[in-house]
Order: C-alpha cells, then structure tokens, then sequence
C-alpha cells in the first residue's frame, strides 16, 4: 500500500500498481471535459464548495483504474482533514466525462437529524468495492453503482476533486436551505432570453386583454432541481425551438411558468401555492392548457385534477402535456436510491448543457444548467451529512412509485373537468454515436446495465418510461395518437426532451 500526500493535507492509501498524481492546485475546483471548465466550477463554487485538492487515480493497463495484482477493485483509500466546522465529499470523472459523488464513512449519532460524527478531524473514503467489515461502514458502499462501475471499467483512469464546505450548526441543517435563494412565484414567459423570464405575478402579458386579466393561458411546470428557465429555457436553443415559442405568443394571452421549490415541498404544497397565485390571473372562465415537466407532472396533476374541480370549476381545461413526467413514480425516487439519483442527474445535466451549448452555437455549458448544478450540490451536502429519511426529502419522496400522493391520484375518480392528456416518452439506448452531449463512456455505463438493472426496463436515465405514460382511472383520456416517443436512442435523455426539435414540433402540432 502506497501512501500519497496532495494538497491541503489530503491523504491517499494506493493499492499496488495504482499511481497517484496530483493535477491542479488546492485553491482550484479543477478539470472538466471539454467546455466545462466554465460552469461546472462555478456551480460546485455557487453551492458553498471549496476545492482541497484533485488528484488522479490511472491503474494496470486493460483494467479498472483502481485495480491492482490482478484484483479488479482493489479499494484505494483517501483521508481527509477537516476543522471543526468543515466537512468534505470528492466528485470522482471517469476519463471520458461520467460523475460520481463519494461520501465519507460516518456513523449516526443519536440525534433525531443523524448528523454524522466524525472520529478526530478527518473525514475516510473508501473508493472502490471491498468487503464490508469493522474499519469500512455499509453505509457507504450501498447502493452506489455508478462509483463502483468507474472504479472497474474506466480504462483511462480517474480524476477526482476534493470538496470541502462549512457545516452549520445541527438546528439549521434543513433541506429547505438547499433551495433556499430560489424565488417561488409566477412568473410571464416572453421573449427569446429566457434568463428574463423573472418571477412577478403583474407581469406585462397578464393585463393584455382589453386591460383585464389573461383569457388564454399556457401554464408551465418545472421540475427537480430546476426552475422554468432550467426546465423549458433549452427552447431557445433551436430553431425549431424559437419559432414554437413565437408561435405560442401569439396564440395565447399569456404563457407562465411556476418557479417552486422541490425537495422541501411536496408537489401538493406546489399545486397549492400555484392555484393561489393564479387565482387573481385567470378570470371566470378562462381557457387553460399545459405543460408538465418529470416532476412537474405530478404538480400539474395534483391542480388540475383534485383543486381546480374543488376551487375553479368554470376555468376550460384544454390540454395537458407530460414530457417525462413521473405519472406513475420513478424508482429512484426511492431512499435507498438517492445516491444513484443524484449520480444520474448529475450525469445527465452535464450532459444536457453540452448539448445545448452546442445547439445554441456555444462552445461552454448554457449558464441555465447551473442553477440545477449547484442545487444538486447544495442537496449533496445535506445527504453526506444528515442521515435522511422520506419525511427530511417530501418532494422525492413523493415521487416513489408507491406514495400516497402517486396512488391516490391514479386512483381517483374524475370530479369535474378534465383536460385531454398528451404524452412525449424516451427509452435511453447506447448507440455509441451520439450527437446530444452524451460522452461514450457514459454510454457504455448504460449498456452496461447500470441504470436497467435500478428501473427494471425501459428509462431515460431518470424516469421508467412506463411511468411516463401511466394514468391510472384517467386512461381514457391519454392514446395513441397523443403519444409521442422518441424510443429507443441515446439523443433524447431526461434532461435534453426541449433541447430536441422533434418536441417542439410535436407540442406546436398539439398546441397550436
């Protein structure tokens, strides 16, 4: 065992035949694959993080970088010093652009939160698959298959980045904090730029009407850690894109969006709030159609099928669109998979913002990903720290496939009127050639089973495909002719569905 010392104290415990290197300086957050070093340091640097240290792990030549004597995950070992306010988590790349978070070892205290404890003032790593036993914590090593699989087959070895942040204290470690600066409200969608798509109710559009409020509204719904201009704001990029955005414009009296928090809140907590705020904006029978994304789906769901029967019989419900959207739940919403969830999106929002970046004619990642980098950073944090249950994450967990509000919604009789569903679907398949900011190595992670072997079946890196499609009593209104699906490809993944022309076409034919 080979022992290395990188900066700020960081120490690695290397297998033999693993070379350690050290690749950039303390101060830095580091490297990234091509057009990334923009945007992906500065998201890790908007979410509180403080680069320690990076360092690369290259192994025995036509094996798993961390492989020595022959032994295919032999586990390499990184100490890490910390201060009594700090705490710390390593980003691992693969060589060709797949992320994986590691957590440090910890046990629970007996604290109703579990903050974690540590033992002195440094934080172990364990990177790398090994038996489970006294010196390494099960915690750890469960359920973490993308860091396993780079562990193995990432020939070009790894890099890593050492991230340190400031814990706070006990009583103010709270998941409403990770999305604490984002501003909840409606807000006008207008225009080619979506970074002015700002939130406030009296926006210019909502008074169009012969002075009164708007008649006939497109509603839109974000979803997981994004906000309206993450979500829908990849339109922008195409041609095809824009012109369905002018379209709209014309067609409706106002388009708005819905910024909501969505791991502190629930989808119900989020339709309640949106029907408050549309309350004063749509008149008596105004005319309403929408649009639902992931989770969003599940918001739209929740207003249109139990509070505006309740609340806003007169409104005329049109038609709603699910685009990836979790209608029947998505198994990683399930608290033994977050570690992969947050390891998938991570993926896929690099992924989406070197795909639009390149469809808007921009050599770095699109600004819009990194409002979604660093919540995901913001919610690592809190994961590597409190030991979480459902009840700490209310807006994942109720998205399991058997949550309350998932059952009650597919089961629901309908009460009032409804509009007529439309779906767009995707089945991730790696092909190896494509063009929509998916690297080859993550490729081969999916056709190596990694992501079926959590779903069971068809997915797009997020949501089962099933699911997406799934309506319960409400069947009826959702059939084939007003389902789209890409099908089985690797263009169209979880995060890129609005970067992609074919979407923007397929909703201004059901639209407009």
């Amino acid at each position: 065992m080979a022992t290395v010392v990188v900066g700020a104290g960081v120490q690695i415990d290397a297998p033999p035949g693993v070379r350690v290197a050290r690749v950039a300086a303390s101060a830095e957050l580091g490297f990234g694959a091509a057009g990334d070093e923009g945007v992906l340091p500065n998201a890790l640097s908007d979410a509180g993080f403080k680069g320690a240290a990076t360092f690369s792990l290259v192994g025995q030549a036509e094996r798993g970088p961390l492989a020595a004597d022959g032994e295919v995950g032999a586990p390499t070992v990184v100490r890490v010093p910390v201060g009594p306010t700090e705490s710390a988590v390593i980003l691992v790349e693969g060589d060709d652009g797949v992320f994986a978070w590691a957590m440090p070892q910890r046990r629970l205290s007996s604290s109703s939160l579990g903050i974690a404890e540590v033992e002195g003032a440094e934080l172990v790593f364990v990177l790398g698959e090994a038996p489970v036993g006294p010196a390494i914590s099960w915690d750890v090593l469960r359920a973490n298959p993308l860091l396993n699989w780079l562990t193995k087959r990432a020939k070009g070895g790894l890099k890593a980045r050492v991230l340190k942040f400031t814990v706070a204290k006990i009583e103010d470690w709270v998941i409403e904090k990770v999305e604490g600066d984002l501003a909840p409200g409606l807000l006008s969608v207008e225009g080619q730029d979506p970074t002015k798509w700002r939130v406030g109710g009296q926006a210019p559009r909502l008074g169009a009407v012969s002075g009164l409020a708007a008649k006939r509204v497109l509603l839109l719904v974000h979803g997981t850690f994004s906000t309206t201009e993450g979500s829908f704001g990849q339109l922008t990029a195409s041609q095809a894109g824009r012109d369905f955005l002018q379209d709209l414009y014309g067609r409706y009296d106002a388009v708005l969006g819905f910024d909501h928090r969505t791991l502190a809140e629930s989808p119900e907590a989020n339709a309640q709030a949106m029907s408050a705020a549309l309350h004063g904006v749509l008149p008596k029978g105004a005319e309403v159609d929408a649009i639902g994304y992931s989770r969003g789906g599940l918001v739209l769901r929740e207003w249109l099928e139990t509070l505006v029967p309740a609340e806003r019989p007169d409104l005329k419900l049109g038609k709603a669109v699910f685009v990836g959207c979790t209608n029947r739940g998505t198994n990683l919403a399930e608290p033994e998979h977050w570690r992969t969830l947050i390891d998938l999106y991570t993926n896929a929002a690099i992924a989406a913002g070197r795909a639009v970046s390149l469809l808007a004619g921009r050599p770095e990642l699109t600004p819009a990903i990194s409002y979604t980098l660093k919540t995901i950073g913001q919610f690592v944090q809190y994961f590597s720290t409190v030991a979480i249950t459902m009840n700490h994450v209310p807006g994942l967990a109720a998205m399991r496939p058997s949550s309350p509000l998932v059952t009650r919604l597919n089961a629901a009789k309908e009460t009032g009127p409804s509009p007529l569903y439309h779906a767009v679907t995707s089945n991730f398949v790696a092909q190896f050639d494509a063009e929509m900011g998916v690297t080859k190595e993550l490729a081969q992670m999916v056709k190596d089973r990694v992501t079926n072997q959590l779903f069971g079946g068809a997915n797009d890196l997020v949501v089962d495909t099933s699911s997406m499609t799934f309506l319960g009593s409400r069947q009826a209104r959702l059939d084939t002719t007003r389902t789209f699906a890409f099908g089985d490809g690797e263009d169209v993944y979880h995060t890129i569905y609005f970067g992609a022309e074919p979407t923007a076409r397929k909703l201004g034919e059901w639209l407009l």
